[in-house]
């Protein structure tokens, strides 16, 4: 469910295999506005792994309403929705919930810091997975995949990439092993790997995702290219990394001490914050979590990013179109936690993190630009001038 670009793709390379490669595992997908148009014109899935065309007659059997009450027990759900669906008022976790039975496991494929949490008040934390998809796949259109104009066909435009990173909510390494059986005999089999941390899983994501869509998305939508050459933004998504990374490995390791969640102080002062060696020497605790490598991760995103060439993210995607933002878990959860990690060291939030900082509270109030505007009757945005 959450049948977008991201849940589209991973959905049709099951189905791929369930139909071309003996895969054991069924597919079913909930649809919301597409429905009408998967069922009657099929999807086309381009990629560089190989373009495939699913036929209506392949998908009507397998897709649903959202508005459906499926009977099926099943043992996966994959839950592919935008963070932004992720409110206190909102009724996702019943909408979900339905389709939970007693055998059933959920993998949250979504961006971001906390969604367990979230599904976590209605759904018991042994059956909850977390999923990060390392992917460029673009949706040209809001709540669509571009449509082609020739054929009136859903497209799905995998660029690159494609890995997919599993955890358990719980690290529960024995429980790990049984997401990976959904990916057998797929295209996919051999990009789904496994974690034993969950937060280091959901932070390694996030080291990239809030520097290049925070950047892409206060500078008015501008590709992913833009960002890696001109020099002056690249020397900001750096900053903005490597403090995303430092944050990271203090999170890793205040989030599994005791002092933490006793509430007292730490010998780590201001500079050590910024000192992955000396983060390093006091992570005493026999964890199965290792911390980052500041160099070797930065080198491991710009390598990513540098051969990702004019890519739009989802957020930036969602700015151009009017659609509601992915802002408080990709922005506002990492920042509390970095606030929290501030008031535990006893220092400056400013000085930890000030790039950090400031990129949030630009998006943020990028976002009350927009909700104004979208008040007032006006467009929401204009990037042109900056693509």
């Amino acid at each position: 469910m959450g049948s977008g670009a991201v849940g589209l793709y991973y959905g049709l390379r099951i189905l791929e295999g369930e139909l071309f490669n003996d895969s054991n595992t069924e597919v079913k997908f909930v649809l919301r506005t597409d429905y009408d148009i998967v069922v009657s014109k099929g999807v086309n899935l381009k990629s560089p792994d190989g373009d495939i065309t699913f036929l209506p007659e392949q998908l009507k059997s397998k897709c649903f309403r959202a508005s459906d009450l499926l009977e099926d027990n099943f043992d996966w759900v994959l839950v592919c929705f935008k963070t932004c669906a992720l409110k206190e008022d909102s009724d996702i976790l019943n909408f979900v919930s339905r389709y939970i039975s007693v055998s059933t496991k959920i993998l949250l494929i979504m961006n971001g810091l906390g969604v367990e949490n979230f599904f976590s008040r209605s759904i018991p934390a042994t059956k909850i997975y977390g999923g990060m998809a390392f992917i460029c796949v673009n949706r040209e259109r809001s709540y669509t995949i571009e449509h082609d104009r020739v054929n009136d066909k859903l497209i799905i435009n995998h660029i690159a990439f494609g890995s997919l990173l599993i955890a358990h909510f719980e690290d529960a390494p024995d429980l790990l092993l049984e997401a990976k059986c959904i990916w057998e005999n797929t295209k996919l089999e051999g990009k789904v790997s496994l974690s034993n941390s969950l937060l280091q899983s959901r932070w390694s994501k996030l080291a990239w995702n809030i520097p290049f869509s925070g950047l892409s998305f206060i500078m008015g939508g501008v590709t992913i290219n833009v960002i890696a050459t001109n020099p002056h933004l690249r020397q900001i998504a750096d900053k903005i990394m490597e403090e995303t990374i430092l944050l990271a490995n203090l999170d890793m390791r205040f989030s599994h001490s005791e002092l933490v969640r006793r509430g007292g102080n730490t010998d780590i002062n201001e500079a050590d914050a910024s000192d992955e060696s000396k983060i390093e020497s006091g992570y005493k605790e026999s964890l199965q979590t290792t911390l980052f490598s500041v160099e070797s991760m930065k080198t491991t995103c710009w390598a990513f990013t540098d051969n990702m060439g004019p890519y739009k993210t989802s957020l930036c995607l969602d700015l151009i179109a009017g659609n509601e933002l992915e802002i408080e878990y990709l922005f506002n959860r990492p920042l509390s936690r970095a606030k929290e990690i501030a008031g535990i060291l006893n220092q400056d939030l400013n000085k930890l993190y000030p790039n950090l900082v400031f990129l949030v509270q630009q998006a943020n109030a990028l976002q009350d630009i927009i909700a104004l505007r979208r008040i007032q009757g006006l467009s929401v945005w204009n990037a042109t001038l900056l693509n």
